[in-house]
Order: structure tokens, then C-alpha cells, then sequence
């Protein structure tokens, strides 16, 4: 799963030489590169080495690379010292610490802690999918303890491969991974067989096609959050697949059966958003200057037609309310028909600095690819607000 903007030049020349020098080393891949000699961020002979290496050799390093790449984000970062916390790692942590570039700190996990890193890299992949487009959330399930012997993940596997085998026709081998991310908040990664694909591909020095045939795997997330009784499923397919998805999860890994979903319990509540009095309240300690809604769509009850607002933020607070009072005035719609779809909020903090997360009913949001700090604070007043009806315990500071 990689990142946009991946440019192998660029993680060359943001990780320190001594690092990469020990990563190919550690490879046994020579490198044509007199490394006492180079200098920090001069990265045009490392780049001339590493493109001069044969085809399977770089394209080796390129997956590494685009690993790497993929762990300089926030939510890479904080899977990295999180993971270092939950298994105790405290003298990693102080080493991690003395590094500025976050492609150190990643290419550091890669070489000393590897069981570090191989954890840390599914959960970051996972953060990257959680709260997105394929991923829905469900709230108030019943209190369980989950099921995590190799019996019980043998069983949700057989399970999920049956499922997607009767509706899919693909997924007839899968395997199940249990991993805990910290204090009850449990996750499973399903890696299951896709379709065959067929491609073409250059042989003979490019002189020539073969035809390629391949399967792939694809993968479901399931986040449990045992304290909050809060299901996240990544998957792909909507509704028609997550829905039995997370009656799978519920009775194999949890050993429950999951009742009828509630309509009215989604984890997110935009109403109070139309109270003409609300004006987002924060505490002074938080030095929040103001927070703005700077884009709305809104749904039209007993229509099919739906409304986009982008106020003018120069308003502040009541940007987003004049422009309903404006079309009450000119088409006489009142708030009791307006129902938020989704909608963009933007912190605006007293030292200048601002962030925006969207939500979108009922169960999606970009809260989790914030900076930690900002994530942490967007946390606390959609909770205070009425907003967030469900949260998590991932909540560990990054450096």
C-alpha cells in the first residue's frame, strides 16, 4: 500500500548515510559507493549505485524504500513508538529519540527492532484504511471478551473464507492475524486469495511479451475497541459485505451473536450543527482561536435534493448559519428539514496554526490521519460537543 509522492531520490537523501550504508550491508547487496567519503544529503552517487543495480536487486530495494516512505506520516510515526511502548522497548525509545528525520527513525526500526517494525507497519496500513471510503463503524455492541486462541482465528478464518467463497467466488484460503494495538483495542488483519489476474510483462530485454497470470491477495481490517464496544471493518464491497462481515467477527471472534443494528445509533451526530446558537465552545487552556464549518452537503428531507455550503470562514463561527438563514429567507426551508450529510471543520489555533477533518454520515471520518496532537484535541471536543458518540483508546503520545 504505497503513498503518493514516493521518489526513491527522496528517501535516499532524508535518511542518514551510516543507516542506508548498514541497510544494503545487511541486504549482502554491494553497493559502488565509497561511504567515508560521502556526504549527508549528496544522494546523486547513492542514486547512480542503486540504479545501476539489476532489475530484481532494485526492485528489491524499491519495496523497502516505499516501506520506509510509507512510515514518515504521522500515523506511521506513532505506530512506531507505540509499538516500541506496548512491548516495553525503553532503551529503543530513548534511541529513537535523539533523531531529527523521521526516515531515521523508520529505517532505524527496520534494522535493530524488526518485530517492532513488522507490527508497526500493519497497524500503520490499517490507520490508513480505518475511518475511509471502505471502512464502516459500528457502535453499542453487547460487552465480550475476544477470542484470540490459534483455535478460535483458525475458526474466523474458515468462516470468512466460506462467506466470501459462496458470494465472491474468490477468498478460498485466508488467513487471520491477531495483534493487540494497546490496552483493548484489539485488531485482525483477514489476508485472503483474490481473483486471478492476467498481465503482460517485458522479457528479453524488453524484445518480447509473456502473459502472466497471478493471484494477489487482498485484505480486511476489524478494530475492536473491547472498552467503547466499537467495530471499525475495512472492506471493500459497502454495506452488502461489511454488514455479514461483522456478524462473522462478531460470533467467531467474540462469540456473540450480533443483534439487528440500531438505525438511530451512528457513531457520528452532526444535528447539533444546525442549532443556531451552537458556536463550537472550547476551554482557554487549549488555545483555540475559533473552529469553522468550512463546507457542508445537506439533505433535503422528503426530497431528493441536497445542498452544498461553502461559507465565507471570515464570519467565523456563524459562517455556516448565516448561509442557512439566508436560504430560510429566500426558499423557505426550514433547519427541522435539513439534515448534514457530511461536513469539513476547521481549528483554527491561537499560534496560527489550523487543521481541517471531515465527517461523513453515518460512520466515516479523517480524524485518524491528523498529527497526534491535532487528532488528541479534535478527539476531546467532537466527545464534549455531542458529536462523536463513540471513541477509541488510541490516544499514546509521538515524539
Amino acid at each position: 500500500m504505497s503513498l503518493a509522492g514516493f521518489n526513491p531520490r527522496s528517501v535516499l537523501r532524508q535518511t542518514s548515510n551510516g543507516l542506508l550504508e548498514e541497510m544494503f550491508a545487511g541486504l549482502k547487496i554491494p553497493m559502488d559507493v565509497n561511504w567515508s567519503e560521502a556526504i549527508e544529503t549528496d544522494v546523486e552517487p547513492i542514486f547512480q549505485a542503486y540504479q545501476s543495480l539489476d532489475e530484481p536487486t532494485r526492485q528489491k530495494i524499491e519495496l523497502l524504500l516505499r516501506d520506509l516512505h510509507s512510515m514518515v506520516t504521522e500515523s506511521g510515526q506513532r505506530s512506531i513508538f507505540q509499538q516500541a511502548i506496548q512491548i516495553g522497548e525503553d532503551d529503543f525509545l530513548a534511541e529513537l529519540e535523539r533523531f531529527d528525520s523521521r526516515y531515521d527513525v523508520a529505517m532505524l526500526t527496520y534494522l535493530s527492532k524488526p518485530e517492532v517494525w513488522q507490527v508497526a507497519t500493519r497497524f500503520a496500513a490499517a490507520e490508513r484504511v480505518i475511518g475511509g471510503r471502505s471502512s464502516q463503524r459500528r457502535i453499542n455492541l453487547p460487552s465480550a471478551k475476544p477470542r484470540t486462541s490459534p483455535q478460535h482465528m483458525k475458526s474466523f478464518s474458515g468462516a470468512l473464507s466460506a462467506f466470501y467463497s459462496a458470494h465472491q467466488g474468490r477468498g478460498r484460503q485466508c488467513v487471520a492475524e491477531y495483534l493487540l494495538r494497546c490496552e483493548n483495542l484489539h485488531y485482525v488483519f483477514a489476508s485472503l486469495d483474490d481473483y486471478r489476474k492476467t498481465f503482460m510483462k517485458l522479457i528479453d530485454g524488453g524484445n518480447a511479451f509473456k502473459r502472466v497470470c497471478e493471484t494477489h491477495v487482498f485484505e480486511n481490517v476489524f478494530a475492536y475497541d473491547e472498552a467503547n464496544h466499537v467495530l471499525d471493518v475495512y472492506a471493500l464491497g459497502g454495506k452488502p459485505t461489511i454488514g455479514p462481515l461483522q456478524k462473522i467477527f462478531a460470533r467467531e471472534f467474540l462469540g456473540i451473536e450480533l443483534p439487528p443494528e440500531d438505525p438511530d445509533a451512528e457513531p457520528f451526530s452532526l444535528g447539533v450543527l444546525l442549532d443556531p446558537k451552537f458556536r463550537f465552545p472550547t476551554d482557554p487552556e487549549d488555545a483555540v482561536r475559533s473552529v469553522v464549518i468550512a463546507a457542508a452537503r445537506v439533505l433535503i428531507l422528503g426530497s431528493k435534493e441536497k445542498l452544498h455550503f461553502n461559507p465565507n470562514v471570515d464570519f467565523g463561527p456563524s459562517s455556516f448559519q448565516r448561509m442557512i438563514e439566508r436560504y430560510i429567507r429566500q426558499d423557505n426551508l426550514p433547519r427541522s428539514i435539513m439534515h448534514i450529510e457530511r461536513v469539513d471543520l476547521r481549528f483554527l489555533m491561537e499560534n496560527g496554526h489550523e487543521f481541517t477533518l471531515s465527517i461523513t454520515r453515518p460512520n466515516r471520518s479523517t480524524i485518524k490521519s491528523l498529527a497526534t496532537r491535532d487528532r488528541l484535541l479534535a478527539e476531546k471536543y467532537l466527545r464534549q460537543w455531542g458529536i462523536d458518540l463513540a471513541s477509541d483508546c488510541d490516544a499514546v503520545s509521538v515524539a
